[in-house]
């Protein structure tokens, strides 16, 4: 029923979440956000050194008026990769250590972030890189035409090697990365529309992954057969290669 921040639906959603983080290995903690009734969900692969952090929101905006709001892309889309990342690390990678942040009401003016960086798990000052996804499911640009095997990869300039990781990352998988600085994203006036933000704001070197807005968004039409399974695929690849660059991570010895 579209997951609305602080529903019934949307708590149960945070317990299939810590139920996934668990079978992928991963230690789980429910942080809740301030005493709404709703949890951040949080997996934690330790080790040493450098904390990256992995996100994605996986709240939307529920019922209104009789209707439902099923958010498959907003942000569906991104819980997908952010589960698929821990299943293929979870087990059997070692190196930085990996906090995967679920985040609950991001709808409700970012409140999951802001209480993750007011109380965070790892000193934010150990928070090297965070990697953020949001409505990665669609081509990119829609709203222009649509640019198939393109992603775009927003604020990677807050750190030289996040940006190189993520440019060969793109190369690699033979994905066009179209690099937004975080300037022209705050010129518009989309600075504070996600979940990175807060983390920008405390001086984290962040990158925002995103197939861009379409005509769907925050309507009842953002449903599942609309997504774009290759490009979702796509992402996800982009992304492990990444993680595993800046979280120096390496399989683990049987």
């Amino acid at each position: 029923r579209g997951r609305g921040s602080y529903s019934v639906d949307a708590g149960r959603v945070a317990g299939i979440l810590a139920g996934r983080f668990a079978a992928a290995g991963l230690t789980v903690v429910r942080q809740p956000i301030g005493e709404a009734g709703q949890d951040n969900v949080i997996g934690v692969l330790p080790g040493t050194g450098d904390v990256v952090l992995v996100m994605a929101h996986y709240d939307h905006l529920g019922e209104s008026v009789g209707q439902f709001f099923p958010g498959a892309d907003d942000n569906a889309s991104g819980v997908a990769v952010l589960l698929a990342l821990a299943r293929a690390v979870g087990k059997t990678h070692r190196g930085s250590t990996i906090v995967f942040l679920a985040t609950g009401a991001e709808e409700d003016r970012l409140a999951g972030s802001k209480a993750y960086v007011d109380a965070p798990l790892f000193a934010l000052d150990r928070t090297r890189w965070v990697l953020n996804f949001d409505m990665v499911g669609r081509d990119f640009l829609e709203l222009a035409g649509g640019w198939p095997r393109t992603v775009a990869a927003v604020g990677a300039e807050s750190s030289a090697r996040l940006y190189a990781a993520v440019e060969a990352a793109g190369s690699h998988e033979h994905v066009r990365v179209v690099f937004v600085p975080t300037g022209m994203v705050k010129l518009f006036g989309f600075d504070a529309r996600t979940d990175d933000y807060w983390f920008r704001e405390r001086g984290v070197a962040t990158v925002h992954f995103s197939t861009g807005m379409h005509s769907d968004y925050h309507r009842v039409t953002d449903t599942a057969e609309r997504i774009k399974p290759a490009q979702l695929l796509r992402v996800a690849r982009v992304a492990a290669r990444t993680l595993v660059e800046v979280g120096a991570l390496t399989t683990r010895e049987r």
